[in-house]
């Protein structure tokens, strides 16, 4: 049975849709929803009175998935159709679209969830940590005219975790984790489309990481004046070497970690795909969502292992109700943790890293 989806605006209820894409995944923070739909609900007689910037929440069959905002209203008309087209995204869309302008701008001694909760509370958004953000920061900045969504990211990067909207609205912090997946996916099977990707063009052979730290009562001079960190990657298959300068202060300890992780995650990032399966629920019912562990059986899209979903789109139209599942290594989505407190030294090489897929 196909899954009826809402619009509630204002407590009242809104349905009717010629077509529907509801997008939420880990590469953006902030969910999305198109709906296309007819001006009058079959079996209501009153015009429809929603407002570009409500608040809305989307819903498939009763579940919430999308707490957030109307960002757009389009309309259509024609001698025989009035078609109108709603456009929103979650509540942290305020987070990535606005500049971060909280004093006074700094924090000393605090815990990282605290930090982007005070970042947040301006746009009535909560940020619930799911994994775990000790130790406390030292010391955090914003920077002149960033976003709040970017501050927010900046410090993530240094506990290795990322940010995902939630159904209510809220920002968790998480960090995705490879593990066994319970599901498989089989190409001429489950698969109504598959769409494999393999780019090593993003691919090095070697990767420098290079930075300036200040100096302190442990270490000055030489040691702090270019410290710098190196990790191969084996399966480039030929010689592609790659700068990387490190965004802030940094060590040769955090700069070897910043080498290692670029050489894993762009290797990771080389093999995509994006297969289609036909209804937006898995066997048992629950919706498709992102993070979900997959056993990928996709030789066309030259997979056959286990596979995060990165994004669910959720699509209705004159094909019926589908889910788009762009799928890749978890590796790919893992964050650099970087302790505030990596003892600086000169120089660390890095043993080559093991990467997945020798060439590609």
């Amino acid at each position: 049975m196909a899954d009826d989806v809402m619009l509630t605006v204002g407590g009242r209820k809104y349905g009717g849709w010629t077509d529907i894409e509801i997008a939420v995944g880990i590469d953006a923070v902030a969910s999305s929803f198109r709906i296309g739909l007819t001006e009058r609900w079959p079996g209501h007689s009153e015009r429809w009175v929603i407002d570009a910037g409500s608040p809305a929440v989307v819903s498939i069959g009763g579940e919430p998935v999308i707490t957030g905002y109307i960002d757009r209203l389009e309309s259509w008309l024609s001698k025989d159709l009035h078609n109108v087209t709603i456009t929103g995204r979650s509540k942290a869309a305020d987070l990535v679209d606005c500049s971060a302008v909280n004093q006074p701008g700094s924090w000393l001694n605090r815990s990282l969830e605290s930090i982007a909760a005070d970042i947040a509370q301006p746009f009535g958004i909560t940020i619930i940590a799911e994994a775990p953000t000790a130790p406390p920061l030292k010391r955090f900045a914003l920077q002149q005219g960033e976003s709040a969504w970017d501050a927010i990211a900046r410090m993530l990067k240094q506990r290795g975790l990322i940010g995902v909207s939630r159904a209510d609205g809220s920002v968790a912090l998480v960090s995705p984790k490879p593990g066994a997946a319970a599901i498989t996916l089989a190409e001429g099977r489950d698969l109504l489309e598959i769409r494999g990707e393999h780019d090593v063009s993003d691919r090095f052979s070697r990767y420098i990481a290079k930075g300036q730290a200040s100096g302190d009562d442990q270490a000055s001079g030489a040691v702090v004046a270019g410290p710098k960190g190196e990790a191969s990657d084996p399966g480039a298959g030929r010689y592609r070497p790659l700068i990387v300068i490190a965004e802030d202060q940094a060590s040769a300890a955090s700069l070897a970690k910043r080498a290692e992780w670029e050489a894993t995650v762009r290797a990771a990032k080389a093999q995509e795909a994006t297969v289609v399966v036909n209804g937006w629920r898995q066997q048992g019912g629950a919706l498709w969502t992102p993070m979900q562990l997959v056993r990928l059986r996709a030789p066309s899209a030259w997979i056959d292992d286990s596979v995060m979903a990165v994004s669910v789109i959720y699509r209705d139209d004159n094909h019926g109700q589908v889910a788009e599942l762009r799928v890749g290594r978890p590796e790919a989505y893992t964050q650099l943790a970087i302790p505030e407190d990596a003892k600086p030294s000169s120089i660390i090489k890095q043993a080559p890293v093991a990467i997945l897929g020798g060439r590609g």
